[in-house]
């Protein structure tokens, strides 16, 4: 059986959205979803059959309606533009919320009952699940549908995304708290229940994650490489961003993609011999011997043989600076190093590229003075990772301008011999 396990995480939710968008095109089909808090909500919409209109739901928030603060305030506070005014209105609402304990839920109550339908929902062959902890009994609830008493499902919803600055309000006759206190991602109620396959969706949110037992379980994490915001930012810009990242990382994982911000096909050359690892070290290998001295001198390295300096000084600091992982390949290395370049122009990140692809629109967009002063750096700089974080800024993007100036100004190149 195969299974969705959606973490929690507020506003990060809107990354399971593209993660799931993605997954429906490729095919997936679930016996069960399981979530926390967010995750829950929208592994409800999910199980129901409703994904239009968890997209219609993520697309039309509005953050000052579910937050009860308004929207101009809203944007001045994500915008960290306190004045005396918002300043003020600030302090108001602080006053309002400690008057009334807790912030207000009728909001959010509001949004689960216009979207879940509990009917529809018991009425399909899927397993669906949640988990709050009960502040009555001090117990955790690991909840399946059919554990749900009929009619309560929307009150489960909530219970799971309680957060201690809620307003303390019983639901039937108990108390509730997020179940992000008792495992944020709940991968063991799946497992638990006889599932062999889990696609799990990190948001990387704050929040306990239990101890997997997974031994025979073959579980595919899902997660993003960067930060998805703060858990309360719903502003349109970072849901629509966070909702392309999911998509985006999903087709990563399931179509083998390569990179790590941008999104790149494997392919052959057009000899049609794949591109291996010897592919990209003989890219190194082309690199001038004017380039690699200049690249050299910038960074203070040691005299030796150029060639020796390219492999046994420069690529080890290239991947130092760009912090590749040591067992990287060529291939990595300079997929890796060409992303730096490509952010720097401001090349679109949200598309799915060839390789040659990808190297031409570096070549078109290309800027001679990119790699700006190729000073030679101090000692000091050079030997303290400290200093060379804090100091130089982004030597890593300099030294792949540097190296890879002529090969990107040189006619009709693509890397691993394409002409």
């Amino acid at each position: 059986m195969l299974g969705l396990a959606l973490e929690g995480g507020g506003a990060k939710g809107s990354y399971h959205i593209g993660v799931y968008q993605a997954l429906q095109e490729q095919g997936f089909e679930f016996d069960g979803v399981v979530g926390t808090s967010i995750g829950a909500l929208n592994g409800a919409m999910i199980a129901q059959d409703d994904f239009d209109r968890a997209l219609n739901l993520w697309d039309e928030l509005d953050p000052g309606e579910l937050l009860n603060i308004e929207g101009e305030k809203l944007e001045e506070i994500y915008g960290m533009e306190f004045d005396r005014d918002n300043v003020a209105y600030l302090l108001g609402r602080m006053k309002e919320i400690i008057k009334n304990r807790g912030l207000e839920t009728e909001p959010i109550k509001d949004l689960i009952e216009k979207n879940i339908e509990e009917d529809k929902l018991r009425s399909r062959d899927i397993d669906f699940g949640l988990i709050t902890i009960s502040l009555s009994d001090m117990e955790p609830r690991e909840l399946f549908l059919e554990n749900i008493p009929e009619g309560k499902l929307a009150e489960y919803l909530l219970a799971s995304s309680y957060l201690p600055a809620f307003r303390l309000e019983k639901l039937g006759e108990e108390y509730f708290l997020d179940g992000g206190f008792y495992d944020n991602l709940p991968i063991n109620m799946l497992i638990e229940r006889g599932y062999d396959k889990i696609i799990a969706v990190r948001t990387l949110s704050r929040g306990r994650i239990r101890p997997v037992k997974a031994e025979g379980v073959e579980i595919t994490y899902i997660e993003p490489d960067e930060d998805l915001g703060r858990v309360l930012e719903f502003t349109p810009e970072r849901i629509s961003y966070n909702k392309k990242l999911g998509y985006f990382d999903a087709l990563r994982e399931f179509n083998d993609l390569e990179g790590r911000k941008y999104y790149l096909e494997a392919e052959s050359n057009n000899a049609g011999e794949e591109l291996t690892d010897d592919s990209f070290l003989e890219l190194f290998m082309k690199i001038p011997e004017e380039d690699v001295r200049e690249a050299a001198e910038f960074a203070g390295c040691e005299e030796k043989h150029w060639r020796r300096t390219l492999f046994e000084e420069l690529i080890p600091l290239l991947t130092d600076e760009l912090e590749i992982e040591e067992k990287a390949d060529y291939r990595r290395i300079a997929i890796l190093s060409l992303e730096e370049l490509a952010r720097e122009l401001k090349i679109e990140r949200f598309e799915v590229y060839s390789i040659f692809e990808f190297w031409e629109l570096i070549a078109e967009n290309y800027e001679p003075g990119l790699a700006g002063s190729r000073r030679k750096l101090p000692e000091i700089i050079r030997k303290s990772d400290f200093l060379a974080s804090r100091l130089r800024k982004n030597p890593g993007l300099k030294l792949t301008a540097i190296l890879f100036a002529s090969l990107l100004k040189r006619e009709n190149f693509s890397p691993a011999g394409k002409q």
